[in-house]
């Protein structure tokens, strides 16, 4: 299969050779009618070459558009994906969040039914003073020890959003 831009540029360079021979001899013969038409096989042969060039550019900035569009399309895919991954990030911290506040509710739980039955126990047996103070003294610690450990979890979790907003 032959190129068609071979077949039109040599059917340029023939309305070319036409032009120049038709108005060589009608220059020769005195016929500017000749001498005219072969200004037109010349026109005509420059005006496809003008053509082709504009064909040329407009499919190069057809192609250009396309790679720009593709370029457009994986930012935006790769965008969907950051954030995918953030969400799913987020609703990992949730999880773990629960989990703990979860276990943290169940260990208040078990403090404050040892704390009933210590005070039932000293109802029974007449605990000292001291040692109800001790033991309270220790769960109030403990409550303190939760509460710094959920602080901590929540420094954590703002700081896994700020740096997964610094890597976008």
């Amino acid at each position: 299969m032959t190129d068609p831009t071979d077949e039109s540029a040599g059917s340029r360079l023939i309305d070319k050779a036409k032009g120049k021979a038709k108005q060589l001899a009608g220059a020769a013969l005195g016929d500017e009618e000749l001498q005219h038409e072969g200004e037109l096989h010349e026109e005509k042969a420059e005006a496809a070459e003008r053509a082709q060039k504009l064909d040329a550019q407009a499919e190069q900035a057809q192609h250009e558009a396309e790679l720009e569009a593709r370029r457009h399309e994986l930012e935006l895919e790769r965008e969907s994906v950051a954030a995918e991954r953030a969400s799913e990030a987020r609703k990992e911290a949730i999880e773990r969040e629960r989990v703990r506040e979860e276990r943290d509710a169940e260990r208040q739980r078990e403090q404050s039914e040892e704390l009933i039955d210590l005070r039932e126990a000293g109802d029974r047996k007449q605990i000292s003073e001291a040692d109800r103070r001790a033991a309270q003294e220790r769960l109030e610690a403990e409550r303190k020890a939760d509460e710094l450990e959920r602080e901590a979890q929540r420094a954590r979790a703002n700081a896994e959003r700020i740096e997964q907003g610094e890597q976008r």
